[in-house]
């Protein structure tokens, strides 16, 4: 009993291990992006607005929005700051729903991921979503 705990304790420690990981996607080829988004756009249904990873870039591009939501310095995650600031000012100016919940829904059917630990603790990451690589 003793040894299946300490196995048990030990594979849930790996598998929060392993979904706080990521692997370092800056270096990707810009060809490697676009096939990723071309298989992409050929899984989402076609719409007028642009998709919510494209949305996210502006948002975190703009300096307006610096209070409430930021890229972290090495450009492969973003932050929420100021969630009521978010809530009120920025969301409205992007997104026909200004709320939190629905933008964090969006987040997560697209995706990203939540560090839960670490300097960059509770910061949100996607492989392919990268500063500077909208």
């Amino acid at each position: 009993s003793n040894i299946s705990n300490t196995t048990l304790k030990s594979e849930l420690i790996l598998s929060k291990i392993n979904s706080c990981l990521y692997q370092d996607h800056s270096r990707i080829t810009l060809k490697a992006i676009e096939t990723e988004l071309e298989q992409r756009k050929k899984t989402s249904l076609f719409s007028k607005e642009p998709p919510f990873p494209q949305k996210l870039h502006q948002i975190l591009a703009n300096p307006d929005n610096q209070e409430s939501i930021v890229w972290l310095p090495h450009g492969r995650a973003w932050k929420i700051l100021d969630k009521k600031n978010l809530e009120e000012i920025v969301l409205p100016r992007y997104f026909r729903s200004s709320k939190v919940a629905s933008f964090m829904r969006q987040v997560n059917n697209w995706g990203f991921g939540r560090v839960h630990f670490g300097s960059d603790q509770n910061a949100y990451y996607n492989e392919y979503f990268l500063r500077g690589l909208p």
